[in-house]
């Protein structure tokens, strides 16, 4: 189903440095990051929008929104925004679905709206 406008939330492993108990994951369609990906391997990143925002479309919106702390922002060029990831919880069973976007959540999966 990947690469798709779908954000999983899965429970961290131990080995994974962050605080919380979850994260979330993604694998993009666009092909410069693809590239990235496949040359250096995963990559954690925040979200280019604080949540409820519109997604950026340029990546002089990105560094207006996210300001000093980006160390890297590679310009792939202008994005199609829209409609952000769909985004459900795995973490919790049955999963939730947090957040509806793009892509359409299989029946099958058993996801309750959250």
């Amino acid at each position: 189903m990947w690469p798709a406008p779908l954000t999983v939330v899965l429970p961290r492993r131990a080995a994974v440095a962050w605080q919380a108990e979850t994260l979330a994951v993604r694998i993009p369609a666009h092909p410069l990051l693809r590239l990235l990906l496949a040359r250096l391997g995963p990559l954690t990143a925040t979200s280019a929008n604080p949540s409820g925002t519109p997604p950026p479309t340029l990546p002089e919106q990105v560094e207006r929104t996210l300001g000093e702390g980006v160390e890297l922002l590679l310009d792939g060029g202008v994005t199609p925004g829209g409609a952000p990831s769909s985004l459900v919880d795995f973490s919790v069973s049955p999963p939730i679905l947090l957040r509806q976007g793009k892509f359409q959540v299989p029946v099958e999966w058993g996801v309750k709206l959250g």
